[in-house]
């Protein structure tokens, strides 16, 4: 009997470490790989079908169901039914709802596989933190060091961007102008988020040195601004003015080492900055936000609203089907549902209705972020409302980056109350 439970409980530990590498694998891949796609194989759907097979399997073994999962999945799957009728009502092709389909899912899945593997303790949440704060800082790197040899023209921007489209089959954005040129992909809105927990390491009880927080903060900066993108930018600046506020306490700012190396790390950025030259970075801002680019990226949009509003105003309520796109303006071939109005094309798609229900789940998260409301879970909040509001610029919400996206500003919530609650109840906090 013995060996029996003691084989047993092996079988379970191998299904356990599957799972956690299974996972890690996922986030690597949707961190450092700019699709799922190598040489026309999805490697990213591979990962995520054996990773949700044997999440399931677990599930069966384990006979461990949580009804809210239950419900909140009946719930989702009568909302994409719903939507799928409504496309095939109004025409829509088949392919563009499957493609449509795909996309939701993928992000529902990385969330989900998240969520599963830390509440069953199969993963704890500041090692997951960790390490994606460690892959995003090779993808930052990494993606810093091209940016120089771009401007050393030691490597060619062009011939890069064809190798990474016949690779990955990624089409990539590249604006190269006398001042730079853009590096921008989906995960690169997770740089709000590394900026925040890195700042704010203490709150959630994560101790590294003060060279490698540095280097994360230059390198997560540098890519940012490498991104090319005014939104991004924006949104880093906040987050690093939401972290900074989170130092406060009772009104004054606590003059700690935390604060004083936010302070170091701010001004090594202005002297970068005077280092390149002011003029030079002026030009460089208001040629993204006031030159050419910006003229032609925001007249686009606005041939987008004009073409999407006339599809929302004729199905205001139910909208216009999963997969549902203008004939009159298609932004991409392959995913004609896809426009950088993301959360205005999903508007048209699902309806007064649909997008009512997604309030309905953002809220309840909100809520759950801040069950007792401390600074800091403000100010997590506040990142969860920059990135949603991605959506009204950029279409990137529906992608496998978005769900590890949205899966750090949870569990980073999760552990922050964590942390608080031990540490309010005066208990140790368990070295994890």
């Amino acid at each position: 009997m013995a060996a029996k439970l003691d084989s047993g409980a092996m079988y379970f530990i191998k299904r356990k470490s599957i799972i956690v590498f299974l996972l890690y694998a996922l986030v690597f891949m949707c961190v450092l790989l700019p699709t799922g796609s190598i040489y026309k194989i999805n490697v990213k759907i591979i990962t995520t079908a054996f990773l949700v097979f044997v999440i399931f399997f677990d599930l069966f073994q384990r006979n461990c169901f949580d009804m809210r999962v239950v419900l909140i999945s009946i719930y989702s799957a009568v909302f994409i039914l719903l939507s799928w009728f409504i496309a095939v009502f109004r025409d829509v092709e088949l392919s563009s709802s499957l493609t449509h389909l795909v996309a939701i899912i993928s992000v529902l899945l990385i969330v989900f596989s998240v969520q599963y593997s830390i509440k069953n303790k199969y993963l704890n949440n500041k090692s997951y933190l960790i390490f994606v704060v460690i892959v995003f800082s090779i993808y930052s790197f990494g993606k810093v060091l091209v940016a120089v040899l771009f401007l050393l023209n030691i490597v060619n921007s062009i011939e890069l961007l064809m190798v990474i489209e016949n690779v990955f089959g990624y089409q990539g954005i590249s604006l190269s102008n006398n001042v730079a040129t853009r590096i921008n992909f989906p995960i690169d809105f997770l740089a709000p988020g590394i900026i925040f927990f890195t700042i704010n390491l203490k709150s959630f009880d994560v101790k590294i040195s003060k060279t490698i927080k540095f280097s994360i903060l230059v390198f997560a900066f540098l890519s940012v601004i490498v991104s090319y993108s005014r939104y991004l930018w924006a949104i880093s600046a906040v987050s690093f003015l939401i972290s900074l506020l989170c130092t406060l306490h009772k009104g004054k700012i606590l003059i700690t080492k935390k604060f004083l190396i936010n302070s170091v790390c701010a001004l090594a950025f202005f002297v970068t900055i005077s280092f390149i030259g002011f003029d030079t970075v002026i030009q460089f801002v208001e040629n993204r936000y006031t030159g050419n680019y910006a003229d032609e990226s925001d007249s686009f949009r606005v041939l987008m609203s004009n073409a999407l509003y006339p599809m929302f105003y004729s199905n205001p309520f139910f909208g216009n089907g999963l997969g549902a796109y203008s004939s009159e303006l298609i932004r991409f071939d392959d995913i004609r549902w896809n426009y950088e109005l993301e959360w205005l094309a999903s508007l048209m798609q699902f309806g007064l209705f649909g997008m009512l229900n997604v309030l309905v789940v953002f809220v309840a998260v909100i809520v759950q972020i801040n069950k007792k409301i401390r600074l800091v879970s403000l100010g997590i909040t506040c990142l969860l409302i920059l990135f949603l509001s991605v959506g009204f610029f950029n279409c990137f919400l529906l992608t496998s980056s978005s769900g590890v996206i949205f899966s750090q500003i949870m569990i980073m919530a999760s552990r922050y109350a964590e942390i608080s609650d031990t540490r309010a109840s005066g208990k140790n906090i368990p070295n994890i």
